[in-house]
């Protein structure tokens, strides 16, 4: 189990807040949807780590059990309290 911290405070160089631009597409025709990261932190910063992380990933048959081994906490606290934590 991967276990992220403070995903709040996410700090990225240059105008990446503004400029880097999130697309997805909802299904219907000319639903091209956008965000910048900047929204997207304020929105919800945990999936802006996921997608980092999953993009990193191969896309093969373990990419969706290591995405369910990978939690995300925006703040400091954590349900895993007992377990030993390495710092990468």
């Amino acid at each position: 189990m991967c276990i992220v911290l403070n995903a709040k405070d996410v700090c990225v160089t240059g105008r990446k807040l503004t400029d880097k631009v999130y697309h997805w597409h909802t299904g219907y025709i000319g639903h091209l949807k956008e965000r910048t990261l900047k929204d997207q932190m304020a929105k919800d910063p945990t999936e802006v780590i996921r997608k980092a992380v999953l993009r990193m990933l191969p896309r093969n048959k373990l990419r969706d059990d290591r995405d369910r081994k990978l939690r995300i906490f925006v703040g400091g606290e954590h349900p895993f309290g007992d377990r030993p934590l390495n710092r990468i």
